[in-house]
């Protein structure tokens, strides 16, 4: 049982640590999507009219637009990974979990005899009492 809890939380363990991996990855890659993406827009914005005869002027706006899809693609499968990580890491959790272990050996709850004759007789005694002190009370009247 205690090998079991071991093994499932290195599993648990191991697949967090991929998982929080993939998230900071796919966040660096989204940065640099973003960055790619205000790159690609300032170099359209430098040239209004780019003459068609010219093709050197479009160099730097194709290269910029090839970034900005090969980062596209790249984040669109971190993704993919991220999501399946997600789904790994909910398989692997148990739904059974050991919140209390118990402690060995367990107390014994049970009264002893001495001792349970003892609260007895004092108990029965106050109650006679009481009886016979409300039943005297009532002859009284």
């Amino acid at each position: 049982m205690f090998c079991f809890i071991i093994n499932n939380t290195t599993k648990t363990l191991k697949s967090g640590s991929n998982l929080k991996i993939l998230q900071r990855q796919s966040d660096s890659v989204k940065n640099v999507l973003d960055r790619s993406i205000m790159i690609l827009a300032e170099i359209d914005q430098s040239i209004p009219n780019p003459n068609p005869l010219s093709k050197v002027n479009l160099v730097p706006y194709q290269k910029a637009m090839i970034d900005v899809q090969a980062n596209s693609a790249i984040y669109q499968e971190l993704l993919k990974q991220l999501e399946l990580a997600k789904v790994t890491h909910r398989n692997k959790i148990p739904l059974i979990q050991v919140i209390d272990s118990p402690n060995y050996p367990l107390e014994n709850s049970r009264w002893k005899l001495f001792k349970t004759l003892i609260y007895g007789l004092i108990s029965g005694l106050f109650l006679s009492m009481l009886f016979l002190s409300i039943k005297r009370v009532l002859n009284s009247l």
